[in-house]
């Protein structure tokens, strides 16, 4: 096994842990894997079990159905499952042999539902096996990892393709803050001073700031391609972890850019509709106004009025 494979295996065993909720099924919506916080958590579903037996009929952001993940891309999509009262969101990545990989993490349970079990991480008997390190490698979104000081350690294809570097420009020589706008950096970092009473120092500190306590960190960045290029991004960040704590971050940006095209698109199409309403508006108005011009010079030759569809309505006199 070569160097590569060996970090990818051992990557792949990390993500497990940093997605406890992890979910992967084929193009029958059959499950063929479950993380170890899904296994306690939804004790009737195993490998082979169909994914509507467990999980509500649900569609992504755009609308896409539950069985047509190709087209929904990197929107976001959620899960429910009212009978163990559990909701999963998170992207969905298309991998090698038709099957489709859910990066999930627990959202809040539909009203009136139990709380679902809570996953317990620190046993590792019975823990499956590290799903295929072939997902990090041909996954559709960028794949960062780094160690506890911010260092990556793993850069996959995917993030070579989306930023321009290759892995050997980045690994073990900076960290993932060399891709961001410093000025978002700077805003994220008076945001974190306000709601949490703590001024970070360093822009590493304020990205990983949820993760380091927990918490799974989604929001909207701009990366920095190579060339210079804004790429608009949804970005996840987790803490890895093992029995010692913190052992490093794992990083999972999916690329808005096609996204954003087409909302520019449909907010430009709206706008031309409310300019081209405008104008017709103005048109009629005009339109209008020149009847009752011809009108009015009828009446002062004499003439019956020539568009009665603009002669007002007498006024009723009022009651003596």
């Amino acid at each position: 096994m070569n160097t590569l494979n060996a970090n990818s295996q051992l990557l792949t065993a990390k993500l497990e842990t940093a997605f406890p909720f992890i979910l992967s099924w084929d193009q029958n919506l059959r499950i063929t894997h479950l993380g170890p916080g899904l296994s306690k958590s939804l004790p009737d579903a195993r490998p082979g079990t169909r994914l509507q037996d467990i999980f509500l009929p649900t569609h992504s952001a755009t609308g896409h159905p539950i069985n047509d993940f190709r087209r929904i891309g990197s929107d976001p999509v959620q899960l429910d499952s009212p009978t163990h009262g559990l909701q999963l969101h998170g992207p969905v990545i298309a991998i090698p042999g038709d099957d489709f990989l859910m990066l999930a993490t627990p959202g809040t349970s539909p009203p009136d539902a139990p709380e679902p079990p809570r996953p317990d991480l620190t046993d590792d008997a019975g823990s499956p096996a590290a799903l295929p390190s072939a997902i990090l490698q041909n996954a559709g979104f960028a794949i960062i990892a780094t160690d506890t000081t911010g260092t990556i350690t793993f850069f996959n294809p995917a993030a070579e393709r989306l930023l321009g570097y290759s892995a050997a420009e980045v690994v073990g020589i900076i960290d993932p803050t060399h891709f961001h706008d410093p000025q978002e950096i700077a805003a994220r970092t008076d945001e974190l001073a306000i709601k949490t009473a703590t001024r970070y120092t360093t822009g590493m500190e304020s990205l990983t700031a949820y993760a380091r306590n927990g918490r799974p960190d989604q929001r909207e960045w701009s990366y920095r391609h190579k060339n210079g290029s804004s790429i608009p991004v949804l970005l996840t960040i987790n803490a890895l972890k093992d029995h010692s704590g913190i052992t490093g971050y794992l990083a999972i940006a999916a690329d808005l850019t096609k996204r954003k095209n087409s909302e520019q698109k449909i907010h430009s199409t709206i706008s031309e509709l409310e300019r081209l309403n405008r104008v017709m508006m103005n048109r009629e108005e005009r339109v209008i106004e020149l009847k009752k011009e011809i009108n009015s010079v009828c009446q002062r030759s004499g003439l019956p009025p020539r568009y009665r569809s603009v002669i007002d309505p007498p006024t009723k006199n009022p009651p003596a």
